[in-house]
């Protein structure tokens, strides 16, 4: 994926659309990873 916005496709959730982008998707993905407590990317309080 050729792209020249890379911070701004981070924010960009393509309202109105059908889809997202991939860097919007893998900043979501890693998000719902890191709030799992079951993963190990986990960094919460009972750690």
């Amino acid at each position: 994926m050729a792209n020249n916005n890379h911070k701004a496709d981070q924010s960009n959730d393509n309202k109105g659309t059908s889809g997202t982008n991939k860097t919007y998707q893998k900043v979501l993905d890693n998000r719902s990873e890191q709030l799992n407590p079951k993963s190990p990317k986990y960094n919460g309080k009972n750690k």
